[in-house]
């Protein structure tokens, strides 16, 4: 713990000095915006005066354009000059709006506006009379209107309004620009206000500071002990959290990516069963596919191992067998140039693990299964990992996993089946309940490709009207995440229906419908995907094999 600082005597008169200083400058601070915005506004409002007066001038020269077209046209009989009047006529309703809506805010100038154009009005068709009496061919009775000076009476009325309108808004633009021009100079006092207002508070706190600089330096050792100790929590902190955040990331993708991998991992098997032997370019080409989206699968199970969402299936493993299946592979795979000794346990245990696997990838293709997947799996297996490594001595990696206490007797140690109890795929019919149709289309089509009948459905409702509908069914295969439900809760409600309905899963991703804490249910049997018609048929053949021996034993 560190030691608290000590008060000084003046501390309450410089704290009372500080705080007056800072409310003064957040005061001035105040003020200075307020003004701002005033002088602002004042700004925008002369601007706004001079567009006002902008329009009421483009109106005026708009009827005097129309009367200049006017009068070319008496003169000359020419029609070419009567385009400014036609221009005129459609363009000053429009001027006349934009007058209305500019001066909205000021009852004065809108009845100005009004009047004004009242004129305008009576201008035009002043001038519509003249020219159509010209054109009718009356021009001298046309000139004699011109003569009147009615005409020239109303342009003087015109002018006069546009002048009047013009200095009201004059007068509205000097006051607004004198008023902005006093909240500039305000603005300007109180900026330089609360400048020395900064600086006075800025000189305050700085005395302070600098008397306080020695008593925290007497605090820096035990802080540096206190952060060291922090950043060690946080450090696991952060670790735990980066772990969840992965998890997320990767369970919110692995379903819908590892089902557009179905797709085309299951096409690309099923068409590689249709290219002739002969066509060794396309098949090399599927093949090559098929590898890629073969690894695209691999990723995704690496990121699900990693963040311990990979479902598992715990069986009761010999670990030493595991060694020395191991020990051959690698002793193939290494070559003679590398020794390698193998050391089994005696008397050792059995442990309670999952289906362990290692590539056969060849050089430069992958590594198949890293640290990062050693990681997540002995985490997630209930298991602890120890690595020592040194440098031109050479690594130790140390697995600890968990012993199996069951007695239940391992699937290897099981008499084999009678050759009466083999069955053939044709004697079943398969239920496949899958929401995405290309997912769905592969897997009946694989599954008449290994030669099984199968009917499919797409949701909850219609896979219970369909097994009511086909009693033949003997196998449900369905995807734990459905758009009505999951899975878990569809079979069990068909199994209460039909309680000899074998129920095989299949799932991208799932963390909590048949998977718990990591692991498997028991008795659930699940299919990841993306897999192949080997894969597909390979677990069918071994949970029916189950079932019907259970079945021969009952």
């Amino acid at each position: 713990m560190h030691a608290p600082l000590t008060r000084h005597p003046n501390d309450s008169r410089l704290l009372a000095a500080v705080v007056g200083g800072l409310g003064f400058l957040l005061l001035a601070v105040i003020a200075s915006i307020i003004a701002s915005v005033a002088s602002s506004n004042a700004d925008r409002w002369a601007a706004h005066s001079l567009m006002v007066r902008q329009a009421s001038g483009h109106l005026f020269s708009l009827v005097q354009d129309a009367e200049t077209g006017q009068r070319g046209f008496l003169l000359t009989g020419n029609d070419s000059y009567l385009e400014p009047f036609y221009t005129a006529q459609k363009e000053i309703p429009a001027a006349e709006a934009t007058l209305r809506v500019l001066t909205s805010d000021n009852p004065a100038q809108q009845s100005r506006v009004s009047n004004l154009y009242a004129l305008v009005q009576l201008k035009l068709g002043e001038l519509s009379r003249t020219i159509e009496l010209a054109k009718g061919g009356k021009v001298e009775e046309a000139v004699e209107r011109v003569k009147s000076n009615q005409g020239r009476d109303l342009m003087r009325e015109v002018r006069t309004a546009v002048g009047e309108f013009d200095s009201d808004e004059t007068n509205l633009e000097n006051a607004r620009n004198a008023k902005a021009a006093l909240l500039r100079s305000v603005l300007l006092l109180v900026t330089v206000t609360a400048a020395v207002l900064a600086a006075t508070v800025a000189m305050l706190v700085g005395f302070a500071l600098r008397r306080q600089v020695g008593e925290l330096r007497l605090l820096t050792t035990s802080l540096k002990t206190e952060m060291l100790e922090r950043e060690r929590a946080e450090a696991t902190l952060r670790q735990a959290q980066k772990m969840e955040a992965l998890g997320q990331l990767t369970g919110g993708v692995a379903h819908d990516f590892n089902n557009m991998l179905s797709i085309i991992v299951g096409n690309l098997d099923l068409g590689m069963r249709r290219l002739s032997g002969e066509d060794v370019r396309a098949r090399t080409y599927v093949e090559n596919a098929l590898s890629g989206a073969r690894r695209a699968a691999e990723l995704t199970k690496r990121l699900l191992a990693f963040s311990r969402l990979q479902p598992l299936n715990p069986q009761s493993t010999d670990v030493n067998k595991c060694v020395t299946d191991m020990s051959e592979l690698l002793r193939r795979s290494l070559g003679e140039r590398i020794e390698l000794e193998t050391v089994l346990g005696g008397g050792l245990w059995r442990a309670v693990v999952d289906d362990p696997f290692f590539t056969t990838k060849p050089p430069g293709a992958g590594t198949g299964l890293g640290l990062s997947q050693v990681h997540g799996f002995i985490k997630q297996s209930k298991g602890h990992l120890k690595l020592y490594s040194e440098e031109g001595k050479g690594t130790t990696v140390k697995i600890y996993l968990p012993r199996d206490t069951s007695k239940v007797v391992p699937a290897e140690m099981l008499p084999a089946l009678p050759r009466a109890l083999e069955f053939s795929p044709k004697e079943h019919v398969v239920l496949v309940v899958e929401d995405d149709a290309d997912v769905r289309s592969f897997t009946t089509g694989a599954l008449r490709e290994l030669g099984y009948e199968a009917i499919e459905a797409d949701t909850v409702a219609i896979a219970r009207q369909k097994l009511l509908e086909n009693p033949r069914v003997t196998v449900l295969l369905t995807d734990v995440v459905l758009p009505s439900g999951n899975g878990r809760e569809l079979a069990n409600v068909l199994v209460k229906e039909r309680p000899d309905l074998v129920v095989l899963y299949m799932t991208g991703y799932t963390r909590n419908a048949i998977v718990h804490n990591g692991t498997l249910d028991p008795g659930v049997r699940l299919l990841s995907k993306p897999f192949t018609i080997e894969e597909l048929g390979r677990e069918l053949r071994a949970i029916l094999e189950h079932w019907r021996a259970s079945r021969a034993l009952s």
